[in-house]
């Protein structure tokens, strides 16, 4: 059987399943942790934002998108930063496929108050909210 899990379509199909009440289905969702600035605060142009993403099974598909005015930007998406977020960016794993601690710094800095965006989804096709 193929595996679809790292697809971004996976959750609609997930919900669509009666996993509820399934011995060993993973249902639980990711979950996402602001550690800096604390979350409604403002952000200087040179700090770096940082959270982690944990899943107690393992994580799949994870995308990092930033709102400055008009613009909208990817940050991470797979594997890898967007050249804008190469330099001065991070991605460690603390838990071996099921926790990682980002911290991403924009070339140039911040030019407005960003909106951060981030998605992931568990390989048992959970997303977070």
């Amino acid at each position: 059987m193929a595996d679809y899990t790292d697809l971004v379509r996976i959750p609609l199909i997930t919900r669509l399943l009666p996993l509820q009440g399934c011995e060993g289905v993973d249902t639980d969702p990711p979950t996402i942790t602001v550690i800096s600035p604390t979350p409604g605060g403002h952000i200087q142009p040179r700090q770096p934002f940082v959270f982690d993403v944990e899943d107690e099974t393992e994580l799949g598909l994870q995308l990092v998108t930033v709102e400055l005015g008009l613009r909208h930007e990817v940050v991470w998406l797979r594997d890898s930063f967007a050249p804008m977020y190469e330099s001065g960016s991070s991605r460690s794993e603390i838990v071996a496929n099921r926790k990682y601690r980002y911290s991403v710094v924009r070339a140039g800095g911040w030019t407005s108050d960003p909106t951060f965006h981030v998605e992931v989804i568990d390989k048992g096709g959970n997303e977070a909210s």
